[in-house]
């Protein structure tokens, strides 16, 4: 006897498929990490408060701002750097301006530990992160995340071909 094979239902599809055709929201990073961002801290998850890195929005809304090619920032260590400027920019990239992503760590170690202990976890942890996921696991490893609009966040370290023919809008070193 044959195997039954269940199909999407026309309602399925469309909830589905919907919030990636609709256009997505316009909001700058700073807004988009109040909104989608949630850091570890405490013994759990808190969202992200502007007014403890207040230094950090000027940067963190240039990072998108059509005035600038790059934003270079230079800070003490412990000072929300990471945060406002590489983890705000990928909830940006992945909800507000669905845009492939480069983070090119020092060394291979250092980028399969930062993809481990804040970019997954950071994308797992909000809600509307969690759906732009995709579904397929082999989408979602170590050093490559791609999400259901098509865009993807790679994880890299410097070599040649980590750079050579790639097309990055956003390419972030920490």
């Amino acid at each position: 006897f044959g195997v039954l094979v269940m199909f999407a239902t026309a309602d399925q599809l469309v909830s589905d498929i919907l919030p990636f055709v609709l256009p997505p929201e316009r909001i700058s990073v700073q807004d988009a990490a109040e909104q989608y961002m949630l850091l570890k801290g405490g013994g759990g998850l808190a969202p992200w408060k502007p007014y403890k890195t207040p230094y950090m929005l000027e940067p963190m809304n240039c990072m998108t701002s059509r005035l600038y090619t790059s934003v270079d920032f230079m800070g003490c260590a412990r000072s929300g750097k990471t945060e406002a400027l590489l983890k705000a920019l990928v909830c940006h990239a992945v909800k507000c301006d669905p845009s492939d992503v480069l983070i090119v760590h020092m060394n291979q170690n250092e980028s399969e530990y930062f993809s481990k202990t804040e970019i997954s976890p950071m994308l797992q942890a909000h809600k509307e992160l969690r759906i732009c996921l995709s579904n397929i696991a082999r989408d979602n490893n170590v050093g490559y995340i791609r999400l259901k609009a098509g865009n993807v966040i790679k994880l890299a370290w410097p070599t040649d071909a980590t750079f050579r023919g790639k097309s990055f809008k956003y390419v972030l070193i920490p």
